[in-house]
């Protein structure tokens, strides 16, 4: 039996991500990566920079949250050579890193390289986190049932891959509502 601790925390993931989604004012999708940067600067004083960089065909992003007496600063550096839709994930992903506790291990620098095919639980939670994020389960569900019934049509409503939207339509049990 696979202990607690090893299991991905996704009710948490999730809810992190609505908190956040909560304390601003949103309209209607796609959710925007520097507007969630400029609430989190605003009201929550986080530092965080974010870059862009070539990191070749491979990586995908990098996170370094360097502690500070003023508080953490955190850095985020995505592929430049990836879709606009892997960046904003990679992105959200590195953010639900930090907001998650992920980052906080006592060290003077915490680095994190996204690895997506890992099954390690805190790569779970921060995938959790961005796709809560960049596709709120509440505009999802309101949107399936406004109408809007195939993948292609919502993954570019709310700027995400087809793969992302897939698996949030799968993770909410909504394939049925789709064409």
């Amino acid at each position: 039996m696979e202990s607690d601790l090893n299991k991905p925390r996704i009710a948490l993931a999730r809810n992190a991500a609505r908190d956040i989604l909560k304390e601003m004012i949103l309209g209607n999708p796609p959710i925007q990566i520097k507007t969630i940067v400029a609430h989190l600067k605003n009201k929550r004083g986080i530092q965080i920079e974010i870059f862009k960089k070539d990191f070749g065909k491979g990586g995908r992003g990098i996170q370094i949250t360097e502690p500070t007496p003023k508080g953490d600063n955190l850095i985020i550096a995505y592929n430049k050579n990836h879709h606009v839709h892997s960046q904003r994930f990679t992105v959200a992903h590195e953010l639900g890193h930090f907001l998650l506790g992920h980052t906080r291990n006592g060290h003077d620098h915490y680095l994190d390289l996204f690895d997506e095919g890992s099954g390690d639980p805190k790569e779970i939670e921060a995938n959790q986190f961005a796709a809560e994020l960049l596709i709120p389960a509440t505009l999802l569900k309101i949107d399936i049932e406004n109408g809007i019934r195939d993948v292609p049509t919502l993954s570019k409503k709310y700027w995400v891959s087809e793969l992302a939207m897939w698996r949030k339509v799968l993770d909410f049990n909504l394939v049925k509502k789709i064409n």
